[in-house]
């Protein structure tokens, strides 16, 4: 867009000037071309009225949708008489083109016949205008032919508008070659353009906010590539409906609101012009861009990566401004909740000084926040670690990240070995307080972030150790709790059958949550058979069921190992209970159901 002249459609209306002022027939048609959202109506538009107001005659016609040739007549009807009254009067015959049921629209069916070139008064039009040329359902090369008469047999000056990528190439080249003698590519007007969307905006907050940073707008619309005009009218038209929507204490917040709309309009632009999927909204960005970063040069960046390769800082993608809940119920649900803006601005660290931001994330953002928030941001992460608040696990790796990013800025004078040493002594006494959750096996670390943020120096040694150190401890949480949670899947075994084969079996494709550990050799075998002989027959052969299931699982075999001591006492308390059933129906059904379920798993050396 930096190419482009202040003016960069100047050329096009010097050149019309020249083919309207021609003493004679031309005899050739000019063609404006350019994408669609461009701007080629609102400069024709211009170009008319600067016709009109200089006495000269014109008729516009839109192509869109006409199917017939008698449409587009029709079109330069109304054209020509915009008001109908006195119409009667004026008309005297009727000829071939202009067909009865078209002076049936118009109330003039009781008229007698004219002619085309008596209704239009051909000979006193000065430009005739055909909008939309890829729109006409007739097809392009017909549309050419029904104004190659006006062209060439009539002497007319026509312009027509097109956006040729749209145009069905069959045909069109032979025919254009007759038809159009000179095609003008129309670039946007970003000045004028952005100029009239301002005029359109009701709301007085925004208006004021998108007219002060019209600078920074046309760069992101520049770096958007996409030269398409009505994109960006209806991005600003939607941040008019955030604006208005946001509460005061945000609307009066100036250097957020800018961040919030250079974001904004950087997303809409992408979404409106079908770059990014509706899904790519909530994605978190420091997320994709880190994960874009480990791919290994042959697959392609994902569609946010993308975005912020194109955009830079300029639209200030790369930090979590605006949220993706946010960004997906504006722009594809076409809502503008307050509530929804209300929670995306609370955290957006674009309103930090306002808003409820973690005081973690303002360190994050430690260059880009005064002195007096630092401070007191800084006080607010102590205090919470002192009351040990920070429970989950990439958000307390997060904390001791952002402390690892101050000491290697000289800002805090803490050591990373030091930050180590007090991060194991916050894990510790997470899992003294039992609020550290236990997980069986560690987390999936291929993203490195929580919260939309990177996690500072990931990869590196120092934080692997912090990490692991974690993840020893949430395994040791686990296997402890392991007891408790036998228990409450026996519970589930007698209250909720479904959830009970859920958690100890692979279910169309989907693991159950212990699945991949041996909880069952810590469930107390008598209390299993007790609670197995409460239930109705139906639910005891479904429960043996879903513990046979369990080990088809091609992965079962470590967990196998572990519950095979387990299972050879449970068959052999089932078994004795078999033997003791006084009736032979109960004797052989208890027999029949331990050897099908059990029995071909407690065997010594069995694999799953």
């Amino acid at each position: 867009m930096a190419d482009v002249p202040h003016e960069p459609n100047a050329h096009i209306k010097a050149f019309l000037r020249y083919f309207i002022a021609l003493p004679s027939a031309p005899y050739y048609a000019v063609m404006l071309n350019g994408k669609w959202g461009v701007g080629k109506t609102r400069l024709i538009e211009d170009v008319i009225a600067d016709l009109k107001q200089s006495g000269k005659k014109v008729h516009y016609v839109s192509l869109y949708g006409v199917s017939h040739a008698d449409d587009i007549t029709s079109a330069l009807f109304e054209s020509a008489y915009p008001t109908i009254s006195g119409m009667k009067g004026r008309v005297t015959k009727i000829g071939a083109k202009l067909a009865k049921p078209l002076l049936t629209k118009f109330g003039l069916s009781g008229v007698s016949e004219i002619k085309i070139d008596d209704v239009l008064k051909l000979p006193e039009v000065d430009l005739i205008v055909f909008d939309d040329l890829e729109r006409a359902a007739v097809g392009t090369t017909a549309v050419l032919g029904y104004i190659n008469d006006f062209v060439e047999h009539m002497g007319m000056k026509v312009v027509i508008i097109a956006n040729e990528e749209e145009i069905d190439k069959d045909d069109y080249k032979r025919k254009k070659e007759k038809v159009i003698g000179r095609t003008l590519l129309v670039h946007p007007e970003f000045d004028k353009a952005f100029s009239a969307f301002c005029r359109e905006i009701v709301f007085a907050d925004a208006k004021e906010l998108i007219e002060s940073n019209k600078q920074r707008i046309a760069e992101i619309f520049g770096l958007s590539g996409l030269d398409n005009l009505r994109l960006l009218q209806h991005s600003l038209f939607d941040f008019e409906r955030i604006w208005k929507a946001a509460d005061e204490k945000y609307r009066r917040h100036e250097s957020g609101g800018r961040d919030v709309l250079f974001s904004f309009i950087a997303f809409a632009l992408e979404y409106k012009a079908g770059n990014l999927a509706a899904r790519d909204l909530e994605t978190r960005i420091i997320e994709a861009v880190y994960g874009a970063s480990k791919q290994d040069g042959q697959s392609p960046p994902n569609p946010i990566s993308r975005l912020y390769g194109k955009y830079g800082e300029i639209a200030g993608l790369e930090e979590n401004k605006i949220s993706g809940t946010l960004l997906r119920e504006v722009l594809v649900e076409g809502v503008a909740n307050s509530a929804t803006i209300d929670a995306a601005f609370s955290k957006s660290i674009a309103f930090a000084s306002v808003a409820k931001v973690p005081a973690w994330v303002a360190l994050w953002r430690w260059m880009d926040i005064s002195n007096e928030l630092f401070e007191k941001s800084l006080k607010a992460v102590e205090e919470e670690l002192a009351s040990h608040q920070y429970t989950h696990r990439n958000e307390v790796l997060q904390v001791y990240g952002v402390f690892h990013w101050l000491s290697d800025s000289g800002i805090i004078p803490e050591s990373w070995d030091e930050l180590v040493t007090r991060g194991k002594a916050y894990i510790a006494k997470l899992v003294e307080l039992n609020r550290l959750s236990g997980t069986p096996e560690p987390a999936d670390d291929h993203f490195g972030s929580y919260g939309g943020y990177g996690i500072y120096k990931w990869d590196e040694g120092a934080m692997r150790e912090l990490a692991s150190y974690w993840d020893e401890n949430a395994k040791r949480v686990f296997e402890k709790s392991l007891p408790e949670k036998a228990l409450g899947l026996l519970q589930s075994m007698m209250n909720n059958p479904d959830k009970f084969k859920r958690n100890v079996m692979f279910i169309n494709g989907f693991e159950g949550d212990y699945i991949s550990y041996p909880i069952l050799a810590y469930m107390d075998v008598d209390a299993f058979i007790d609670a197995l002989s409460s239930l109705d027959a139906e639910r005891q052969r479904s429960s043996l069921l879903a513990i046979s299931g369990r080990y088809h699982h091609s992965n079962i075999g470590r967990v196998l190992e572990k519950e095979q001591q387990w299972l050879q006492r449970v068959e052999a308390a089932l078994l004795h209970k078999a033997n003791t059933e006084q009736s032979p129906f109960s004797r052989a059904r208890w027999m029949t159901m331990t050897k099908l379920y059990i029995s071909p798993y407690a065997k010594k050396g069995v694999r799953a």
